[in-house]
């Protein structure tokens, strides 16, 4: 946990606070799952709370609550970056959290402060043309955009890529004579040109036993994703046991499955608002074997503001990798 973030994003508010370490006594579920600290503000204090690694909102609330019983102490919750429907979610449940991009919900000041950049938010690619997006980028060989061929890779119809399209032009990512739209640059530079446009695609994460997610394998087509699929890219050291999945909460909804709540231990199932994509990309690592990831793109933008020091040292890794893939399909 970064500590010293935390008191920063407090001392710019005028609110001086210290932390330092506890010792609370835990089943080794909670111990392998978060990492806490006390916060003393006065004469209150407060517990600290973050995840490891990220699963369940609904059970990160529920399972904070239960070690702040333990501890004596009101709960905030700790996060690296929360959506905007996750901040709603928590204010709506009067649960105070802080993040590491300025968000902050702190009752005893009566502070609700949002660090959201309103230019950057009015940028923002809606789903449908993310995800047109990054297909066009990632798919070798289009000189003049093959509608039909994005069409079939992100299941969207014709008519919403040339919508997209429109879109992409009116930004000057693409140019349109003779009523082909073309690139304007290498797709390296658009990569890099379009970036501050592209958001973190995580609507959701649940944190599931085996059982569970073997049923919905059964009933839905789910990628790999998360830092399990970074470390066959990467030095990352991932196990199996760690493995996370994606899907798409257009095909979560469809699902009429009894899944189980408030799972401290599990696989994490990213929900994402597009559909998942396999791409070629992932062709020349040979260690992938039988398994599907989520295209490197996509992947990157649910990883690049993960305070994890193991991952932001090789999701630079990973940006490397895209480059120099997308450099090689250069603009005619």
């Amino acid at each position: 946990m970064n500590v010293q973030k935390i008191i920063s994003i407090f001392q710019s508010f005028y609110i001086n606070v210290s932390v330092e370490k506890i010792a609370l006594t835990l089943p080794i579920s909670f111990e392998k799952r978060f990492q806490y600290v006390q916060m003393k503000f006065h004469k209150e204090s407060f517990l600290l709370i973050k995840e490891k690694r990220r699963g369940s909102l609904d059970s990160f609330v529920t399972q904070a609550r239960i070690m702040g019983e333990k501890a004596s102490m009101d709960v905030i919750l700790v996060f690296s970056k929360l959506s905007d429907i996750e901040k709603k979610q928590l204010l709506q449940a009067r649960v105070p959290f802080v993040d590491f991009k300025g968000n902050l919900f702190f009752p005893p000041m009566g502070l609700v402060l949002n660090a959201n950049d309103d230019v950057a938010t009015s940028k923002e690619l809606t789903p449908s043309e993310q995800l047109t997006w990054i297909a066009f980028l990632l798919t070798k060989g289009q000189k003049i955009v093959d509608v039909d061929m994005l069409s079939q890779v992100t299941g969207l119809p014709n008519s919403t890529i040339y919508r997209c399209l429109r879109t992409f032009k009116t930004l000057d990512w693409l140019n349109k004579p003779n009523k082909l739209y073309t690139y304007t640059a290498s797709k390296k530079e658009l990569f890099l040109k379009s970036e501050p446009y592209l958001f973190n695609p995580i609507k959701k994460r649940l944190l599931l036993p085996d059982v569970d997610l073997k049923n919905i394998k059964s009933a839905s087509r789910i990628l790999y994703g998360g830092t399990y699929a970074l470390s066959y890219l990467t030095f990352l050291a991932e196990s199996d046991e760690n493995s996370s999945y994606v899907i798409s909460h257009r095909q979560f909804n469809k699902l009429s499955l009894p899944l189980s709540q408030h799972v401290l231990e599990g696989k994490v199932l990213e929900i994402w608002r597009y559909s998942p994509f396999v791409s070629e990309f992932w062709n020349d690592f040979k260690e992938n074997q039988d398994r599907q990831f989520v295209d490197p793109i996509s992947l990157y933008l649910t990883l690049k503001d993960d305070d994890d020091p193991r991952v932001e040292e090789e999701i630079e890794v990973l940006k490397n990798n895209i480059l120099q893939y997308l450099g090689e399909d250069d603009a005619s």
